[in-house]
């Protein structure tokens, strides 16, 4: 298994909210294309109302799709 990236250099100073969502109507939902991103900064919205995630860069958003998707598919120790 690939190492995991490290975290966010934000997540260190402000909690953080991300989420990514897929669509499925038939239970078939893996979320390795997900159609709904949210993320938000905790400390300075912390009654969620500024989806930051359209304002980040793309590096960003890579590293965080690859973090969650890295606690979807753990178990056990394999868990961050």
């Amino acid at each position: 298994m690939a190492s995991l990236p490290p975290p966010l250099p934000s997540s260190s100073h402000h909690p953080l909210a991300d989420a990514e969502y897929e669509t499925s109507t038939d239970g078939s939902a893996t979320w390795a294309n997900p159609t709904h991103f949210e993320y938000y900064e905790m400390g300075s919205d912390p009654w969620q109302l500024k989806n930051a995630y359209t304002g980040m860069n793309v590096t960003t958003r890579g590293h965080l799709h690859t973090t969650v998707q890295s606690w979807l598919h753990c178990s056990g120790s394999t868990c961050p």
